[in-house]
């Protein structure tokens, strides 16, 4: 268990992948959450990869498998949410997941964005509104945050 080590390997997969050897890239990460099993980072650039690669499975595998020994890793979280939100079934998952990525994150402009566009999508314009309420609060000079809020909370309450 070094990692050190796994972080040289982690380095040489980005090498692979950026001249395009992606299977070759997969491999030295697989070699790299078995050398230090305990870094998150490296199931999280393995389920990236896999993500990349058009494998949804395997890259949920490893984000979890990442959870499993640091369960409030906001990159597992927030990866692993934004995969699911691509699955149309597991929006509630995906929503619980950025919740706890935001938790681990608070400051996250993209998750509270994320989070807001699922929350609108599952009709919960409400939870929506206060979501990009906050994210227009992290970035204070993007106006169009805020009057995206207010236009969902007005929504909201009309309903």
């Amino acid at each position: 268990h070094d990692p050190a080590n796994a972080q040289v390997l982690d380095s040489l997969a980005r090498v692979r992948d950026r001249r395009g050897d992606r299977r070759g890239a997969l491999e030295l990460l697989e070699r790299s959450v078995r050398v230090a099993p305990q870094r998150s980072q490296g199931f999280n650039n393995l389920g990236i990869l896999r993500a990349l690669n058009r494998e949804p499975e395997l890259a949920e595998r490893a984000f979890r498998r990442g959870l499993s020994f640091q369960p409030a890793d906001s990159s597992l979280l927030l990866n692993l949410a934004h995969l699911l939100a691509l699955q149309p079934t597991r929006g509630d998952e995906a929503i619980a997941l950025y919740r706890r990525g935001i938790t681990a994150a608070p400051d996250n402009v993209d998750a509270y964005l994320a989070l807001a566009t699922l929350l609108a999508r599952a009709g919960r314009l409400g939870d929506a509104a206060a979501a990009l309420g906050r994210a227009a609060d992290l970035a204070p000079g993007n106006p169009t945050l805020r009057q995206q809020a207010l236009r969902l909370a007005q929504e909201a309450a009309r309903r």
